[in-house]
This record gives structure tokens, C-alpha cells and sequence, in this order.
């Protein structure tokens, strides 16, 4: 009975000591000294260790990333300028051992510290992959340095390291590495020069961004290779102006205007996608403008370079393709606003068309039906809204 009372007093106090604890808390200058210490410190107070803090860790950040980003361009630069030093004093197997030597080496180490310090590794993989690229550049194309003189084997050699680039890619969900293969396939282009290798090498950079942007959600990386890809072919149609030194148009097309046909034509492609968390309007719509305002410059520029007597041919296919595309878009696609963007640069095509097959005043009749076929179309699309 005793124990019973001395339980009930004990618990009596604790109820009283956590009643005065919350009353305390509660009180915002308070400070007591006991077994229990509780003190209130304002804003003022704390923001000089705060201001502390982040000054420590802006310190840190810098001491970490910036250092390890300035090591790894020491680095690049490094093995590259003993490369070329090797090379300029004719010791040529030395300089593609040791350039052989310091990609694996760079590998390796981004290999060791992958989980003791994983920002090291992945710059070390990046340092990695240019260096394996450069030194295939050097050995394959760049002039001065070259040393495979095939040119299948030596493009063939090009191409194997870009496609496992861009398959690592894909395989570590990195879109920051797909865009730098996409620039390496730029730079291999441009080196190049030939029609027949730079302009597939743009197809095949849109079609691999569209194919990661549907897989992946990579839409930047899609926007990107669009200014890269037709980049490619003004540099083409210019005659190559980085390499050569020169600006001057080509006089023949080598039929690279096919290759321009089916980039703009792959990209026009998306507007088929139906809507869900990676595709939306946002993205869409402005990606299918930007593709239709590239693909009009550089045809502006295609037409007045080769074409500039039977450019009509050529107007009235896109016309032709574009309304059927755009009646397709209606009927069974998601976007009505990209099928009207169609239509109307369909019509843009069969104007030109027309003035240029049945020259004015002639073609004003004929402008002015097409303006009634116009009413009707957009009559009909708004039908269908």
C-alpha cells in the first residue's frame, strides 16, 4: 500500500514538472539551468552561425568541385599536349601507345573511385570519353596527325566509338553525355566534309535524339540536336567554311538536299505522339515550330544555291505532304493546333508552287481559288475542334 502511494506522488510530480516544462517552452526569453536545460535563442542570434555556415560550405563546394574540375582540364590538356609533342618529334608509335595508355589509365581511375568519391569518378569518366575521342580523331582524321590513311576503316573507327559513346549513354540515363557525343559528331562532320558522310552523320543525330526524347523524356537533348543537325547542313551547303577558310556556296548538291528532307521530315514525325507525362504541348508545339522555321531557312538557302529554276518541284511535295499530314494529324492525332500549323504551311508551299509554275499575272487566278480551298480547309478544322 505504501509502494502504491510513493507510485501515485512520483507520478503526480512528473505531470507537475512537464506542466511547468510546456509553460517554459512557451515563454520565449526563458533560460533554466537543471538537469533539464531548455533555452530560446531568436533569429538575430542565429544568423551569425548560419552566415557561418554556408560561408563553410560555399568553402567546401569550391574546395571539392572547383579543384576537381580544374584537375581534370590540368589533366585533359596534359595528356593531349604530350601527345602532340611525341608527335611532332616523329615518335609516333610512342605518341599512340602513351595516348592509348592515358585513356585506359583515366578509366581506370574513374573505375577506383566510384564509391569513395563518386563526383571524381564520373569526372573522370567524362575526361575519359574526350580523351577517347580525340585520340580517335587524331589518328583518323584530324590532318597533321592522321595515321590511318583508309578512309572506310578510319570512319568506320570514328563511327564504332560514337555509337558505344551514345550507347553509355543511354545505358547510365545520362542525357548531358548524349549531348556531348552529339557535339563530337558535329566536330566529325565538319572535319570531314564529305556530303555523303556529314549529312548522314545529321540524320543520324536527329533520329537518336528522337528516339531517346520518346524513350527517356529527353527533350532539351532533342532541342539541341535540332540546332546541331541543320547547323550541319548550313556548314555543307556553305562549302565547309571552318575547314576550308572560305565561304562560298556549293555549286552542285551531290543530292544532300535528301538528307535535309528526311531530318526535317523525322522531326516532323513526333507531332504523331500521343499526349502522356513525357509528351505534353509545352514541349510539342514549340519543338514542331522551331523545326519548321530551321527547315524554311536552310530550304530558302538550298533552293537559291541549286534550285532556283524548277524550285517549284520540290514546294509542291512538301506542299502535297504537309496537308496530307496535317489532315492525318486531325483525324487521328492528339494535337489539333500542330495539324493546322501543317495546313497552313502546306498552303505557304502551293502558293509558291503555283507562281512559280504559271508565273503572274496568271497565277493570281489561281491564288485566289487557292484561297477558297483555304476557307474550306479551315472551316472543316474547326469542325473538328
Amino acid at each position: 500500500m505504501e509502494e502504491l502511494k510513493v507510485l501515485k506522488q512520483r507520478i503526480s510530480d512528473l505531470e507537475e514538472r512537464l506542466i511547468r516544462m510546456e509553460q517554459d517552452v512557451a515563454a520565449k526569453d526563458f533560460r533554466r539551468r537543471g538537469p533539464l536545460r531548455i533555452e530560446y535563442h531568436t533569429e538575430e542570434e542565429l544568423q551569425p552561425q548560419k552566415d557561418k555556415s554556408q560561408d563553410n560550405f560555399l568553402e567546401s563546394s569550391i574546395g571539392e568541385y572547383g579543384m576537381a574540375w580544374m584537375g581534370n582540364v590540368v589533366l585533359l590538356f596534359g595528356i593531349l599536349f604530350l601527345s602532340q609533342l611525341l608527335h611532332n618529334n616523329n615518335q609516333f608509335a610512342l605518341s599512340l601507345v602513351f595516348g592509348i595508355a592515358s585513356v585506359a589509365l583515366v578509366y581506370l581511375l574513374g573505375h577506383l573511385t566510384r564509391k569513395s568519391l563518386p563526383y571524381m569518378s564520373r569526372l573522370f569518366q567524362y575526361n575519359g570519353h574526350l580523351l577517347l575521342y580525340i585520340q580517335a580523331m587524331r589518328i583518323c582524321m584530324f590532318p597533321g596527325t592522321r595515321m590511318i590513311e583508309d578512309p572506310l576503316l578510319s570512319h568506320a573507327t570514328v563511327l564504332v566509338i560514337l555509337l558505344a559513346l551514345i550507347y553509355l549513354a543511354y545505358r547510365n540515363n545520362s542525357q548531358l553525355l548524349a549531348v556531348i557525343v552529339w557535339l563530337m559528331g558535329l566536330i566529325t562532320a565538319i572535319a570531314d566534309g564529305n556530303t555523303h558522310f556529314m549529312l548522314p552523320l545529321m540524320v543520324l543525330i536527329s533520329g537518336s535524339a528522337i528516339w531517346f526524347a520518346i524513350r527517356k523524356g529527353w527533350w532539351t537533348g532533342l532541342f539541341i540536336s535540332m540546332f546541331l543537325s541543320y547547323f550541319i547542313y548550313l556548314m555543307w551547303i556553305m562549302g565547309n567554311p571552318i575547314m576550308s577558310k572560305s565561304f562560298e556556296f556549293l555549286s552542285t548538291h551531290h543530292m544532300g538536299h535528301f538528307y535535309l528532307f528526311a531530318c526535317a521530315l523525322a522531326y516532323s514525325m513526333i507531332g504523331l505522339l500521343p499526349q502522356s507525362e513525357h509528351v505534353t504541348r509545352s514541349k510539342l508545339i514549340p519543338l514542331l515550330v522551331w523545326n519548321g522555321l530551321s527547315f524554311s531557312f536552310v530550304l530558302t538557302l538550298t533552293v537559291l544555291a541549286f534550285f532556283t529554276k524548277d524550285y517549284y518541284i520540290y514546294f509542291g511535295i512538301i506542299a502535297a505532304f504537309c496537308v496530307l499530314y496535317s489532315i492525318w494529324l486531325q483525324l487521328r492525332g492528339t494535337w489539333q493546333s500542330a495539324a493546322a500549323m501543317y495546313a497552313l504551311y502546306s498552303f505557304v508551299a502551293l502558293s509558291i508552287t503555283l507562281a512559280g509554275i504559271f508565273r503572274f499575272p496568271l497565277a493570281f487566278l489561281l491564288l485566289s481559288i487557292q484561297s477558297f480551298l483555304v476557307v474550306i480547309v479551315d472551316l472543316w478544322f474547326r469542325s473538328r475542334f
